[in-house]
């Protein structure tokens, strides 16, 4: 089996957006009538807005598959049994899901 190296995330906006707490509840507003219980959140970064999401619905399946962001959104939902962290994009992983996803967000 090859060994491909996972990508890893060099932006900024994560940071900036850590703060913009008031903008995260109004979007988790606006998408709220459209969610299920069973979501799977596609490129959660370090969990900020998994954080909030998590208010509202029964279980989460994270996809984040670069190298330095996920291992502070396992660190952070790891003694949390509604959250599945995998460190992956959704097409590789998500066939195990197939049938039991109510929403996807990206």
């Amino acid at each position: 089996m090859m060994d491909v190296k996972k990508p890893t995330y060099f932006g900024r906006d994560l940071e900036a957006m850590s703060f913009a707490q008031n903008y995260h509840k109004w979007v988790i507003d606006e998408l709220k009538p459209y969610f299920g219980q069973y979501v799977a959140e596609v490129g959660a970064g370090n969990g900020n807005f998994s954080e909030l999401l998590m208010e509202h619905i029964e279980h989460l399946v994270t996809f984040e598959p670069s190298e330095n962001m996920y291992p502070l959104l396992k660190e952070r939902f790891s003694k949390n049994p509604r959250v599945e962290t995998i460190n992956s994009t959704f097409g590789s992983e998500c066939s195990k899901f197939e049938g039991c996803l109510d929403t996807i967000l990206y």
